[in-house]
């Protein structure tokens, strides 16, 4: 499956969980899948099993995160996960200690990376020098620690127009959110199920929908 031909902003699913993809990815509106090592854990699922459920489903884009750990564990484990995937894969890095000097090892074996996890302006400089390929802003942890949303992410826009970085909005919990990222200029937001699931049935526009279906319903009869 492909993502949109014309699309504003790209949406991700943040999540591997099987019944969920089953559901979601096949209506289309997703571009790709995020995953982190805390989204396999509640899952009970490898990398390699996560790669293979996508290959499975059609997942044309794919994010994994490398193991943590010192800058050699990090692109050792870096580059067994980029040859698991040979559609578009991008590996994510915790923007912080050990996770600069990583990407740009991985960047120098042409490894693509996102460095994620970004909740200030410093990271998100750090990380474009690097060469990272994507930004990964945090919006509800940075409102919920007390950071301005909205400012983080223009930051991050800036600094990844600059450096010709994509900027993928994550940590988003809601459409006031996705709005944010939106504004911003973000490539993309990645978003949980619960918030997938809730975009295709907005309670404001249900009674819309059951008017047209009973006004159907009358006309057949």
């Amino acid at each position: 499956a492909t993502g949109p031909i014309l699309a504003t902003m790209r949406i991700f699913l943040d999540t591997i969980d099987e019944a969920v993809l089953g559901e979601l990815w096949p209506t289309g509106a997703f571009t790709g899948v995020t995953t982190n090592p805390l989204i396999l854990a509640r899952s009970k699922t490898t990398a390699e099993e996560a790669v293979e459920r996508c290959r499975r489903l059609g997942v044309g884009q794919l994010f994994l995160q490398a193991a943590s750990g010192d800058v050699e564990t990090i692109v050792r484990d870096g580059r067994r996960l980029a040859a698991l995937w040979r559609w578009d894969l991008w590996i994510k890095v915790p923007a912080f200690g050990e996770g600069f000097a990583a990407m740009a090892h991985l960047r120098d074996a042409r490894v693509r990376t996102a460095a994620t996890a970004i909740l200030t302006l410093g990271q998100a400089l750090l990380a474009a020098e690097t060469g990272a390929d994507v930004l990964i802003p945090f919006v509800s942890r940075a409102a919920s620690s007390g950071i301005d949303a909205e400012r983080l992410l223009a930051d991050v826009c800036r600094v990844g127009r600059a450096a010709e970085a994509r900027v993928l909005a994550a940590s988003v919990k809601d459409e006031d959110q996705l709005r944010l990222a939106l504004e911003a200029g973000c490539w993309g937001a990645t978003i949980p199920p619960e918030l997938a699931t809730s975009l295709f049935r907005p309670a404001v526009a249900e009674p819309v929908v059951v008017r047209f279906r009973d006004a159907g319903a009358s006309h057949e009869e």
